[in-house]
Order: C-alpha cells, then structure tokens, then sequence
C-alpha cells in the first residue's frame, strides 16, 4: 500500500469525528424559559454539549455559533420579557428586548468567550438603542436594564486585537494554497506521484489538526 493511502485514511476518520464534538444542535426559533422566567429564542441554529441553568441563566456549554466555538454562554430575563439573540461573535452579543412592561426591565448575560485561553471578563461597553445602557456585573453575569419596546442590546467584550484565534484563521485560509502550490509544483517538475502526493497530504493534515483547535476554543 502507498504511503500516502493511510495517511489519507487517517484525515477521513478525523474529518467524520469534527461533528461528534458537539452533541446536541438547537434550532432557532425555540423559546428558552430560564430561572428568570423570560423568554428567549435565537435567530439562528446553533450547537452546544450541554443545556442547563447553571448561574441561573439559560446556559449553554461549548456554544458554536455559526463556524465559531464561542465559549459558555447564557442569557436570560425576567418574566414578561422576550430576548431574541441575532448574533454571537468574539466581540459581541447582540440581542433585541421586547416587553409590555411600561417601566425598566433587566436581561441577564454570561459569555466566557473561550473557556481554556481567556479568564472571565465583564463587557467593556453596553448600549441600548445607540446609547450606553445602565448595566452591573457580578458573578460573571452582567444585569442590563432597558426600558421600552423594542430595544436593541449590543455587549461589546473588547478581544478583537490580533491574537492567537486570528492567526489561527489565517493559517486555515492559507494552508489550501500551499497545498495546491505543492501540487502544482510537483506536477511542473515531474516530481514521483508519491512524494507529491505525501507533502498535499501533510499540509492537509496539519490544516485539519489546526481546524480541531479551533474547534476546541484553542
């Protein structure tokens, strides 16, 4: 057998077992009622390992929202508020409120962006309908009070510098192009199938070792 036929194998199996990370997926659309009593649903389907309601919160271990691991995150608010999620990103949560409530209402926000590289941190900015909205934090929950309907709730975490995460991305995106350059390159030279083969190959498992660190929250 060729050597580069097992190695190949080897990328298959680890690229069957990426979706086994997470468990369970969550369909948008779903209304989460917390200890708070609120409801809350998200624009989006998304996956997470586990659902419970841990800091008395609708939280959600290991979110991945869209191509992202987020981290652990939980929202909730009181009784007769509805939260709708519209997005998750490493800088923000974004999110609508909506009540018949005449008076200020709170939501309640846990996000602990990357569980293994970055320690708790509390928001560095909130606004409310384009301005800053009152806001505590303790327990790693930040209380935002609104007042009306509808409102638009932006939680700004202030990790967007350059750091490992996005060289992390710029690897993946480029690790594609050194791999058909490989290939390109071998052909040009008339290189042995094998070799050429092996080096693709290599590249390409490095690209998928990388992606599982991502997957991972690394």
């Amino acid at each position: 057998m060729r050597p580069a036929k097992p190695l190949l194998a080897a990328l298959c199996l680890a690229a069957l077992a990426i979706p086994l990370v997470y468990a369970i997926t969550f369909i948008g659309g779903i209304v989460f009622v917390g200890p708070q009593g609120g409801n809350v649903t998200f624009t989006q389907t998304f996956q997470a390992s586990r659902l419970n309601y841990d800091h008395n919160v609708n939280f959600f271990t290991n979110l991945v929202w869209g191509p992202r691991l987020q981290g652990n995150i939980g929202i909730d608010a009181d009784l007769g508020v509805n939260v709708t999620v519209t997005a998750i990103t490493r800088d923000q949560i974004r999110y609508t409120v909506t009540t018949l409530a005449p008076g200020p209402v709170d939501t309640y926000i846990y996000y602990y962006r990357n569980v293994r590289a970055n320690p708790l941190t509390r928001p560095t900015e909130v606004t409310a309908g384009g301005a800053a909205a009152p806001h505590t934090y303790a327990g790693g929950v930040t209380t935002v009070t609104t007042t009306g309907s509808p409102v638009n709730v932006i939680m700004s975490y202030g990790v967007g510098d350059t750091g490992a995460g996005d060289t992390i991305d710029i690897l993946l995106t480029i690790l594609p192009l050194i791999a058909l350059f490989v290939a390109l390159e071998g052909r040009k030279q008339n290189l042995i199938d094998n070799k050429v083969m092996v080096m693709v190959l290599l590249i390409a498992a490095l690209g998928v070792m990388v992606w599982l660190l991502r997957a991972y929250g690394y």
